[in-house]
């Protein structure tokens, strides 16, 4: 009892620090003497009810008592403060796109999760601009892909028309090596005719000489005559195979000429198709880079929109509560305007305790918070400061729910029990205990009174300790 009215004393010291010091020793005393002004008020109404209790010897009286047997139990020490429930992050949300607020699902105080819909824009236009952006990349990527094929075939076309002035030159280069073989064996025959008529008239030139100089004087003319029209006839067939050969020049070297005019064309086509290929892939991969650069640019207005539309659907940023609430549905807002406070799952609540306690406060500690509304929830001490405040003489600590209520207020002030020990007990209800000059007692069952010391009282009912007695039946009147 003295500790309660201890602890009662320093928080009213901590609670009214601006009360001059002569104001406060005279309330310090009147706390101080309470449990000894209640003992003295036990004690005289006992006397007196003695007093007039008291009748003749002869007649009986009749003394109503009720005994109780004191309950022997484990008795947690436990010691209570306040704390507030704060959080170690804490958000505020604000809108990126401006629009009127059509949906919102969640309240202040109520827990959400990381990526959950808390609200809704009405964002149509931002829709139709998604939907225009989506046809434009559609639009983009068929004609790159058509012009992608038109470019293969090109290309294709033009290394076509190479491989047809390739195999043309090559052609015309075979028949051309064919016309110098054929040009040499032609020439050839008509060198032997050529020489054939040649030696025949060398011969008949030889025979003539001959046969002249053998015949007579007479005949020597017509010997002459008749050699005179061989040795003609055989130079008429020399002049023709010399002509014939030169004929054969002429023929082979147009048939020559002709073909390097063709292999000269051949040439020139190979080459143009060979430019061909290079200026097909050149316009085409112009014209295909062109049309790319349109679908990156659609690809990025879809990218943008797409943004634009997930904007107007408002998301919890992490798990946490909701702290406050700036919107209501119909309300029309600006970019930038703040929408809802968060507060991370990280909830914590801050309480102290008198220096008394600062001994039996350390981490990993249960305890015990009730809220405003009643319920009681499980926390665990989670961090406790190295030293005492100078001023209040409280030392500070934090905890942190084993689960978290399901409806938060942050700022909200909550009474703290800390399980500092469980102990054994002899627990007897307050109404058993009386009071006199001498201090705390009970009433055994011969009515003779036993003194006792109390160590806590909790909820009407009252630890205490006995002195070597061993009865634990007590009554009273």
């Amino acid at each position: 009892m003295y500790y309660y009215y201890q602890d009662v004393i320093a928080r009213l010291l901590k609670n009214h620090k601006g009360i001059k010091k002569l104001l406060v020793v005279p309330i310090i005393i009147g706390i101080l003497m309470l449990p000894y002004a209640q003992s003295f008020l036990v004690y005289g109404q006992s006397m007196v009810n003695s007093l007039a209790s008291e009748e003749p010897a002869s007649d009986e009286v009749f003394v109503e008592t009720n005994t109780i047997e004191i309950e022997h139990r484990e008795l947690e020490s436990i010691i209570t403060t306040t704390g507030i429930i704060k959080s170690d992050i804490e958000t505020t949300l604000a809108s990126k796109n401006p629009g009127r607020i059509t949906q919102v699902y969640f309240d202040t105080g109520d827990r959400v999760q990381k990526g959950q819909v808390i609200a809704r824009l009405g964002g149509e236009e931002h829709s139709a601009q998604l939907q225009m952006a989506q046809n434009a990349y559609s639009n983009t990527n068929d004609l790159y892909t058509h012009s992608q094929s038109m470019y293969e075939q090109q290309v294709k076309n033009a290394e076509n028309q190479v491989l047809t002035a390739q195999a043309n030159l090559g052609a015309l280069e075979v028949e051309q090596q064919n016309l110098e073989e054929i040009r040499k064996e032609q020439k050839a025959g008509a060198l032997i005719q050529y020489e054939i008529a040649e030696t025949y008239e060398d011969h008949i030139r030889d025979i003539g000489h001959e046969e002249y100089d053998a015949s007579p004087p007479e005949m020597q003319g017509l010997v002459d005559e008749k050699y005179d029209l061989e040795i003609e006839n055989a130079e008429l067939q020399l002049d023709y195979a010399d002509s014939q050969l030169d004929l054969l020049d002429v023929n082979l070297n147009a048939q020559a000429n002709t073909l390097n005019a063709q292999i000269d064309v051949a040439e020139t086509y190979l080459r143009q198709a060979e430019d061909g290929v290079i200026t097909a892939e050149r316009q085409s991969l112009s014209q295909l880079q062109m049309i790319k650069t349109q679908l990156d640019n659609a690809q990025d207005n879809i990218a943008l929109a797409s943004v634009m539309v997930e904007n107007n659907v408002i998301r919890a940023p992490y798990d946490g509560i909701i702290t406050d609430k700036f919107i209501e549905i119909g309300q029309v807002i600006g970019a930038g305007q703040p929408l809802m406070s968060f507060a991370n799952d990280g909830i914590i609540i801050q309480g102290d305790v008198a220096d008394i306690y600062a001994h039996q406060i350390h981490n990993g500690q249960e305890v015990r918070v009730i809220m405003h509304t009643g319920t009681s929830h499980v926390a665990e001490i989670t961090q406790v400061s190295p030293k005492i405040n100078a001023i209040t003489r409280r030392l500070q600590f934090e905890m942190k729910f084993k689960e978290l209520p399901e409806k938060l207020l942050l700022g909200e002030f909550v009474d703290i029990e800390v399980i500092s020990g469980v102990e054994d007990a002899y627990i007897v209800p307050r109404e058993y205990i009386y009071y006199d000059f001498e201090g705390p007692y009970v009433l055994l069952d011969d009515n003779n009174k036993q003194s006792i010391s109390i160590i806590e009282e909790q909820y009407g009912n009252v630890q205490i300790n006995f002195e070597g007695v061993g009865t634990q039946t007590i009554f009273k009147q």
